[in-house]
């Protein structure tokens, strides 16, 4: 046996999120490079990011390199330079690294693709599903284990879906599941507990420090100091996390998503609370375009109130917030009413008494880890409940807030399960590098 020769710095592959778009993709992904980190601090991270310029302007970590998972890049550069490696590997032959595309090189230097999409492989999301393969497939033709973080997956019914499904997800190495239904779901297609299991969002896990970007500190700051003013004031403040999907899916069913918004804020107000309304996807770039961008939402709910004695107890962001400043802005709050996944992650975190809006199980799931699932509210029921709701939880605050506290450290424990994984497999690289061949 040769002596042990000192191993090469290790590359981590991210896809899925972004740190510009969706600021709770962007909290997941801090927290993997954060993480991480800690434990290793020489390993470099290659972000596969659908917004690559942009996130390249943002990121100044040295760490991390920002490389394209557009959908022309996926197709026309991640596919055929994948399949040329498999071809050559099965000839038993490298093909070199300078040869090959520099994403391609870049995935097949990793020793680990981490998939932080927040859904994969959903009934009814067929549109999504060529993303979905595209986002794991050439690392696993390149012989690199994919390891899908926290999400929701399933149901599989579906034909197309199904058969996807069954192709590539028993391909991964591990997949974590964002609740007990994806975990049926996983189950039920034939997945193992070796393949597949549990556990919270990795945004239970985020710090302040892992932020990989800075935007628009000074308004941040000015948006936090009229929050702490407003407090000390004597107003309670509530927050208010609206969501242009859950505006665009209440649109089609007639239901009026900024004037009940708005209804609740000069309720709140006349009890004698402060409003800030924060975003946890912004674009501001693009304008009132609501793919990913909350802040059109937020415009349209803060003219509804323009002119009324509620604008002077009206606070909001129109401008893009990086997800820690967003986390220490809603830390101000006394409680909070979200219609974003990630908000409800982060009101949890904070400790925060949180009603969900929105649809779907996904907020009732996450709020039954904290036995909390009462606090969710369909976006049917809105226009009858909501004000009743949002009321009740301040009345309850306290308790809630106990409940939270009793809960956290296990569901941190849980979401710290994923980083076990990810290092376990990290040690299985570094081996492979000292092993006789």
């Amino acid at each position: 046996m040769t002596a042990m020769a000192a191993p090469a710095t290790q590359r981590i592959a991210v896809i899925g999120g972004t740190v510009s778009g969706n600021r709770g993709a962007e909290a997941m992904l801090e927290t993997i490079v954060g993480r991480i980190k800690e434990v290793l601090p020489d390993v470099k991270f290659d972000v596969f990011s659908y917004y690559p310029e942009a996130d390249g302007r943002l990121v100044g970590d040295p760490a991390v390199t920002v490389l394209s998972a557009r959908p022309g890049a996926l197709v026309f550069i991640h596919l055929p330079a994948a399949l040329w490696v498999w071809c050559w590997g099965k000839l038993g032959l490298r093909w070199p690294d300078r040869l090959l595309p520099r994403e391609m090189a870049a995935l097949r230097g990793s020793a680990v693709l981490l998939d932080i999409a927040g859904i994969s492989f959903s009934d009814g999301r067929e549109i999504f599903l060529p993303f979905n393969v595209l986002s794991i497939w050439p690392a696993m033709l390149a012989g690199v284990p994919v390891v899908k973080c926290a999400q929701a997956a399933g149901p599989f019914k579906g034909a197309l879906n199904g058969l996807l499904a069954g192709m590539f997800l028993p391909r991964c190495r591990f997949i974590f599941g964002r609740g007990p239904e994806t975990v049926s779901h996983l189950t039920g297609l034939g997945l193992s507990d070796r393949l597949c299991g549990g556990a919270p969002d990795l945004a239970f896990l985020h710090k302040p420090a892992y932020a990989l970007s800075r935007e628009n500190e000074a308004d941040n700051q000015r948006l936090l100091e009229r929050l702490r003013r407003a407090k000390a004031e004597g107003r309670g403040l509530v927050c208010i996390n609206p969501s242009s999907l859950v505006h665009a899916r209440c649109r089609k069913n007639g239901i009026d998503y900024v004037s009940i918004l708005a209804a609740l804020s000069r309720t709140l107000v006349s009890q004698g609370f402060a409003i800030v309304l924060l975003p946890m996807a912004t674009r501001s770039a693009n304008g009132d375009k609501p793919r990913n961008n909350d802040i059109a939402v937020i415009k349209s709910i803060a003219a509804s109130l323009s002119g009324g004695v509620e604008q002077d107890f009206l606070f909001y962001a129109d401008w893009d917030m990086n997800y820690a400043a967003i986390k220490s802005c809603m830390a101000a709050a006394d409680c909070a009413v979200v219609s974003r996944f990630h908000g409800l992650v982060t009101a949890l975190a904070l400790g925060l008494p949180v009603l969900a809006l929105g649809w779907g199980h996904k907020y009732r799931e996450l709020l039954a880890h904290f036995g909390l699932e009462e606090w969710s509210l369909d976006s049917g029921d809105a226009a009858a409940s909501l004000e009743k709701r949002t009321l009740a939880l301040i009345d309850n605050g306290e308790q809630i807030r106990k409940t939270i506290a009793k809960a956290l450290p296990d569901i941190a424990s849980r979401a710290e399960r994923q980083l076990e994984v990810i290092l376990s497999i990290l040690n299985e690289a570094d081996l492979s590098e000292h092993t006789d061949k």
